[in-house]
């Protein structure tokens, strides 16, 4: 009798576990479609860069070394300037977000 019953609480527990992980699993928050853009948007840019800074510096090979560092110091210089400005963006959309869930929740307010 203690076998069976041991046994019923383990596939229990074990449905219990699986049933409360799945539930976590979709209790996910979905990216809303403007942050999924700008994120796409973001990945072009950077394969863009990436892109035309890899002919650029196929092209440089061929250049004098005193030009070279210079070339690479403007290199990084533009993969920072990106990367700052892409982090300024999504500051921006989050912010926007951010403002528009708590106008959202404040209207939603009922006074009496």
């Amino acid at each position: 009798m203690g076998h069976k019953m041991r046994r019923f609480l383990t596939i229990l527990m074990a449905a219990m576990i699986a049933v409360s992980t799945s539930t976590a699993i979709q209790a996910r928050p979905i990216p809303d479609q403007t942050t999924r853009q700008l994120k796409q948007r973001q990945q072009d840019q950077r394969r863009q860069l990436k892109e035309q800074q890899h002919s650029m510096k196929a092209e440089m090979r061929q250049q004098p070394t005193s030009s070279r560092k210079r070339f690479t110091r403007d290199m990084k210089t533009q993969r920072r300037m990106l990367k700052n400005s892409q982090k300024a963006d999504r500051r921006t959309v989050e912010e926007n977000q951010r403002l528009a869930r708590q106008s959202h929740s404040s209207s939603q307010t009922v006074l009496p």
